[in-house]
């Protein structure tokens, strides 16, 4: 309950942070795989309690959760003093769904083909298909963030 769509961004750097490190230690250790996704996941969470997976989804839900809100806001000039509520709600909406939605590119222009951020490789597609143990569960989950991200498009 710590991020917020004021920090997001924030809470992407720590875990590209931690990213780094666990990709650190693993090449002391010369153990794991470079391609053992499901590994680094877990060592995700055990370290700082999220996953790349996690924090995708937690944005995306979000996402959507605020889109849907966004649709539902009454905006009938009619209202009076509500109106103003209702404005500020819908600038509280716009405002949050512009943070959400740029992270969200973030995620997935940074991570559908594998970069070097710092001494570390991230590939969401990988973590994705590594923690839900489907490649076509995550590619579904990738199509729904890229049509959510094109709804979104007038908020850029």
């Amino acid at each position: 309950k710590w991020i917020t769509a004021a920090n997001v961004d924030l809470s992407w750097q720590c875990l590209l942070t931690e990213i780094s490190s666990i990709e650190t230690e693993l090449q002391s250790w010369g153990h794991i795989p470079d391609l053992d996704f499901a590994a680094r996941e877990n060592m995700l969470r055990g370290c700082i309690g999220l996953d790349v997976t996690s924090f995708f989804f937690m944005v995306l839900v979000e996402l959507i959760r605020l889109l849907s809100s966004l649709y539902g806001v009454d905006c009938d000039e009619s209202v009076g003093e509500e109106l103003d509520s209702s404005e500020d709600r819908l600038l509280d909406l716009t405002s949050a769904i512009f943070r959400l939605r740029n992270m969200l590119c973030i995620i997935m222009e940074n991570s559908m083909e594998i970069i070097d951020v710092g001494d570390c490789d991230v590939h969401l597609e990988k973590r994705l298909s590594s923690v839900l143990e489907s490649q076509e569960l995550a590619n579904e989950a990738l199509s729904c963030a890229t049509n959510v991200v094109k709804m979104t498009d007038r908020f850029e």
